[in-house]
């Protein structure tokens, strides 16, 4: 039920055993995963942060003269820069990872892959 009708074929070089072949119905569903979302923080995007901090005109949050209308400016203005800096990135995780298997770890492995298939095993 669920796979196609089987099919026989003749055997592979010197087997005496015939080929059957059979189809799943549906294609096998992709593992499931998770998307995490984060921030990162990196010295170009602090550098570029702290520059934008220390050179803005603090002037617009400084007139007003309610204390909260001041705070909700400066959370706004602060707010703004920091997701333009730090922007959000996603990442995809699947079930079978498991949890210590960071991004760093994932990374490293993947540099030991390309090195092996490039024939520096060293």
């Amino acid at each position: 039920e669920f796979y196609t009708t089987s099919s026989v074929h003749p055997p592979i070089g010197l087997s005496r055993h015939l080929c059957v072949l059979c189809q799943p119905e549906a294609p096998p569903a992709p593992p499931p995963y998770t998307v995490r979302v984060y921030r990162p923080f990196l010295d170009s995007s602090v550098r570029s942060f702290g520059q934008w901090i220390t050179a803005e005109d603090w002037s617009a949050v400084l007139s007003v003269q309610d204390v909260d209308e001041a705070a909700d400016l400066l959370e706004g203005m602060v707010r703004q820069q920091y997701e333009v800096h730090f922007p959000e990135q996603q990442q995809r995780m699947r079930r079978e990872n498991k949890p210590w298997i960071t991004a760093r770890i994932l990374r490293l492995m993947d540099q030991r892959r390309r090195a092996y298939s490039r024939g520096r095993m060293g």
